[in-house]
């Protein structure tokens, strides 16, 4: 069913979208070159999500180790890594994706178009599109999605419009006006066509070497899955068929600093970057977390609780790391509730035992945590590596920007 396929998922597919024909009267054709057979070669497409939700939805990640380290206390380390609001655009989008030959054929895509001419001049001829396309299933269960390939036999009406006289002029080179292309649904096919219409896309046709027609680019910008702009090309909406729900599991990891962030290679796992994490190289570290869980914690002591010490009005990590201080200086020995000694988190002393006046929080970023031998190695600290939990599934619209070239296959 269509709403449990991401659309998108065919950056290929809809490349295949783009059969049309031309108009050639030298040829001896209603619709001229574009008539005959097809295959797909390249596939490029562009792709906008939008959020369609009433209310914000919040994306959170754990820290892999927490359930093993910190059991009971595991929701401690829960990080909302970032929150979607109605009409955002979704994290990692637009996405560009292009794909020649080989990707195709390594993908296992494989398409035939097969066009056919108008009976006369204005009337719709028929198309159809054979082979394999490539799909994102989604998992509504587990919000998660996986990547298949489907088998694809659409039929529908094509027509083209070779209106432009003459041809334009791109870097002192003649290129082929374009001709105005759209396709709808054949009402006498029964069943699920993958195929959207359009009404607004792009045909061009080039001549080989032999200078007979054998390269056709298609463009065209697939509405339908939409909500609002489906209307654009006609169609009536229908939630269950042409929603597409997207689910989070991955989220940008920049390449330099192995960090969720806005940009960078989707993955899920990273660690946690933040300004107001400096003292430890910007990263969510261990000695970091034990400062940021205490701080919660120490507010909640009835006996010893934690107040406003740097007088900003909050409670904050800053005031942990001065009652820390205070506590080193005074020799008290206090630890984290997580077993880490105030002494090792916070550097109070210079190496001649001499008082700081301002505490300094120990940077461990140098390396990634070593939880291996229990306490003993985690006591050295090191960055925290974070993953994304169970997948959050909501609503989106898209758009999907396509443009794809054929080859003419020797009939």
């Amino acid at each position: 069913m269509k709403s449990r396929l991401m659309k998108i998922s065919s950056l290929f597919l809809a490349g295949v979208v783009m059969f049309s024909a031309c108009e050639d009267d030298d040829k001896g054709t209603v619709n001229g070159d574009i008539v005959g057979t097809w295959k797909l070669v390249e596939l490029s497409g562009t792709y906008t999500r939008t959020v369609d939700t009433e209310a914000p939805i919040s994306h959170y990640g754990q820290w892999n180790l927490a359930e093993a380290i910190l059991g009971a206390q595991a929701p401690l380390a829960l990080q909302k890594f970032i929150t979607h609001n109605n009409g955002d655009v979704m994290t990692g989008f637009p996405i560009v994706s292009s794909n020649n030959s080989d990707a195709l054929a390594a993908a296992g895509i494989s398409m035939t178009l097969v066009t056919q001419d108008a009976s006369s001049e204005g009337e719709g001829a028929t198309y159809t599109l054979t082979g394999s396309y490539p799909t994102i299933r989604t998992d509504l269960d587990a919000c998660r999605t996986a990547a298949a390939v489907a088998a694809i036999e659409d039929q529908g009406k094509y027509w083209v419009d070779w209106g432009y006289p003459g041809d334009v002029v791109n870097s002192g080179a003649l290129v082929p006006d374009p001709g105005n292309f759209m396709i709808q649904r054949d009402p006498q096919i029964t069943g699920e066509q993958v195929l959207p219409p359009f009404h607004d896309g792009s045909a061009i046709v080039t001549l080989g070497t032999n200078g007979a027609p054998d390269v056709a680019n298609l463009g065209f910008l697939d509405r339908d899955s939409h909500s609002d702009r489906h209307q654009e090309i006609g169609t009536t909406w229908s939630e269950a068929n042409d929603r597409v729900v997207s689910a989070v599991f991955e989220l940008p990891v920049d390449a330099t600093t192995g960090a969720f962030g806005l940009t960078g290679t989707p993955a899920a796992e990273g660690y946690v970057m933040q300004a107001a994490l400096a003292p430890w190289g910007g990263y969510l570290t261990w000695y970091a977390f034990n400062i940021v869980a205490q701080t919660s914690l120490q507010a909640a002591d009835v006996k010893n609780p934690l107040g406003d010490l740097d007088g900003d009005g909050a409670l904050t990590p800053t005031d942990m790391i001065i009652f820390m201080h205070a506590d080193n200086l005074a020799g008290g020995g206090g630890a984290t509730a997580l077993g880490m000694p105030f002494a090792l988190l916070v550097k109070s002393t210079d190496a001649d035992g001499v008082p700081l006046a301002a505490p300094v929080p120990v940077d461990d970023s140098a390396g990634d945590i070593d939880a291996s031998g229990g306490a003993a190695t985690m006591a050295a600290g090191g960055k925290l590596t974070y993953v994304i939990q169970q997948g959050t599934c909501f609503n989106v619209d898209e758009t999907i920007d396509f443009n794809a070239k054929f080859e003419r296959v020797a009939e």
